[in-house]
């Protein structure tokens, strides 16, 4: 799957080992095996293997997997059209592609 940023800096975060621990403290492994494992990923839909939540915001598809109870990775799916957005059921199926808002205590 194709993972994308909100910002320069939260790419930075993910890119480096030293500054994941900044953010993760000793729980940088998990999120840095978290990222890796939605990185390898076909589609969305394999996320469920994953302590992947569905955030309610009308009009948003926004997910977060927790790396502790503490620690989140925030992101919302890429959607190739409007489908989903409109109150219809969104297609895990469909997505390749999503979008890291945040990382850490959210």
């Amino acid at each position: 799957m194709e993972i994308l940023f909100s910002t320069l800096e939260l790419e930075a975060i993910a890119m480096s080992k030293s500054a994941l621990s900044k953010v993760f403290g000793g729980d940088s492994d998990v999120a840095c095996r978290r990222l890796y494992e939605l990185a390898a990923m076909d589609t969305l839909a394999v996320a469920a293997s994953l302590p992947m939540h569905k955030l309610t915001q009308a009009g948003k598809s926004r997910f977060s997997i927790s790396i502790t109870p503490t620690y989140k990775i925030l992101f919302e799916a890429i959607l190739a059209s409007e489908v989903g957005s409109s109150g219809s059921e969104l297609d895990l199926g469909s997505v390749t592609a999503i979008r890291i808002i945040a990382m850490g205590t959210l």
